[in-house]
C-alpha cells in the first residue's frame, strides 16, 4: 500500500482526489476529534471539517494510490462517450482575488472617514454656543 508521506502524528489510511487536482490523504483523528476523519493535501491543507456530508465525503477513499489510478482509469472507447461533466462546459473565469481584497480595504477606509465624520459633527453639536 503506497501513500504519500505527510507531518502528522496519525497515519494515513487512505487516498482521494481533492478537488484541486492533487492526491490527498485521509487520516483518523485521535484525542478530542477522536474517531472522525480529515484530509491532508499539499496544496489546500489540512481539511478536519466534521459534519455529516463532509465526514462522509472523506469516508470515500481508496487505501493506495495504486487503486486510486485505478479507479480514474478510464478505457479510452469509454472516455470518448461519456458526456462532459456540467462544470466545463461553460465555466466562466473565476473573480480575481487581487480586486476584492482591494474593494474591501476601500470599503474600511470608507467606513473609518465616515466615523470620524460622525465624530467631528458629535463634537461640534456639544460645544456650548459662542456669544459675540
Amino acid at each position: 500500500m503506497t501513500l504519500p508521506a505527510r507531518k502528522t502524528k496519525n497515519p494515513a489510511i487512505g487516498v482521494k482526489r481533492c478537488s484541486c487536482g492533487d492526491v490527498m490523504t485521509i487520516h483518523r483523528a485521535t484525542g478530542t476529534r477522536q474517531g472522525t476523519l480529515y484530509s491532508i493535501c499539499e496544496k489546500c491543507g489540512v481539511d478536519q471539517r466534521n459534519g455529516a456530508a463532509p465526514q462522509a465525503y472523506f469516508a470515500d477513499y481508496v487505501d493506495s494510490l495504486e487503486a486510486l489510478e485505478a479507479a480514474e482509469s478510464v478505457p479510452q472507447a469509454e472516455a470518448d462517450t461519456l458526456p462532459a461533466p456540467e462544470g466545463e462546459q461553460a465555466s466562466a473565469p473565476a473573480p480575481s482575488q487581487g480586486k476584492k481584497g482591494a474593494s474591501n480595504f476601500a470599503m474600511a477606509g470608507g467606513i473609518v472617514a465616515l466615523i470620524i465624520g460622525l465624530l467631528a459633527v458629535v463634537a461640534k453639536l456639544k460645544q456650548p454656543p459662542q456669544t459675540v
